[in-house]
């Protein structure tokens, strides 16, 4: 019998945290590096120190609109794989469904019921995550495990000059929890993802065979292949290195709104906070023209907002701007 899924702390109500597969669970349990960095332009630095925020973007409205389905497609590959061959009961049980194909002896195409019946529940659950309200309440910000690279420069500062943020892999856990986000790194393993996505059909084909409602089965299993589907990027990523805060569905996320490159983007905001300690651990300014002058300029736009925390010796302590050592030029 599927176990209930997990209730956590919201501001109103309790969230239920849909199941996670235990091969899911597993990959967030890796050790993060101690520092991740979040690359952003000058705008994005300005907003998140001005505001003591980070922003997680919607998830449709990534610059990749594609990365969204990629664990759909691998569930739906998997379900017409292991289910066109199945037991005359299950066919019994689901006899209500539309029978297209029999064989010689008049008896209803196991293939035909199970593929037919699978692929009907993919479609909705994949439907009820791209186009409902499911994915409109999936926000993420991202992250790199490098500090100073060159194509993060090149995709994350605008086509100008950008700025990289250094935080501990600790103080994002910690603003996860509070903010019903998750932390963990991209899965960029074709094997893990298959494993993941084979976890997600096995559980959810148990809560149905159970006698769970089909309605409630698909709202469940579109939550938790976003939630897990957010972490999945093909192969040719994996350079980045890239780790994510992604927020949990139903955790009712405030919705703001920013110029995009193509449109514009809805975003939440999650508090970095402001205690004792730096929420910024140090900085990178990207490649740029006039270093010495953008540094000075970085360091009192920390000073001035009071980054550092709210301890007296905690604004003794700014976070240290560090100047890139790529010999990039893009101006």
């Amino acid at each position: 019998m599927p176990t209930e899924p997990e209730m956590i702390k919201g501001e109103d109500a309790p969230i239920v945290r849909p199941f996670l597969p235990p091969s899911f669970v597993g990959h967030l349990d890796a050790i993060a590096p101690t520092i991740v960095y979040h690359y952003t332009d000058q705008n994005g630095l300005m907003g998140i120190v001005r505001e003591n925020s980070i922003w997680a973007t919607q998830i449709q409205y990534l610059n990749d609109s594609t990365e969204m389905q990629r664990i759909f497609k691998i569930i739906e590959g998997h379900a017409n794989i292991k289910y066109d061959a199945i037991s005359r009961s299950y066919i019994n049980e689901y006899a209500n469904y539309k029978i297209e194909s029999y064989d010689d002896n008049d008896t209803p195409t196991p293939t035909m019921v199970s593929g037919d019946y699978w692929r009907q529940l993919i479609a909705l659950a994949t439907g009820d995550f791209v186009l409902g309200s499911i994915a409109q309440d999936v926000f993420i910000a991202c992250f790199c495990s490098e500090g100073d690279l060159l194509s993060q420069w090149r995709g994350y500062s605008g086509g100008a000059y950008g700025y990289s943020l250094g935080f501990t892999s600790q103080g994002l856990v910690q603003m996860a929890l509070a903010s019903n986000f998750i932390f963990g790194s991209c899965i960029y393993n074709a094997n893990l993802q298959n494993a993941i996505a084979q976890d997600l059909i096995d559980y959810y084909k148990e809560c149905v065979d159970s006698g769970r409602s089909l309605d409630d089965t698909i709202a469940e299993f579109a939550k938790s292949a976003g939630i897990c589907g957010a972490f999945f990027k093909d192969e040719s990523f994996k350079e980045e290195r890239e780790w994510r805060l992604v927020s949990i569905p139903a955790s009712r996320q405030i919705a703001h709104f920013r110029a995009g490159k193509s449109m514009i983007a809805p975003y939440t905001k999650i508090s970095i906070g402001c205690g004792s300690e730096p929420s910024i651990k140090h900085l990178f300014v990207g490649p740029c023209p006039h270093m010495r002058l953008s540094r000075a300029s970085v360091l009192g736009l920390l000073r001035r907002e009071g980054v550092s925390g709210r301890s007296e010796t905690a604004q003794q302590n700014l976070p240290e701007v560090l100047a890139s050592s790529i010999p990039f030029r893009n101006w």
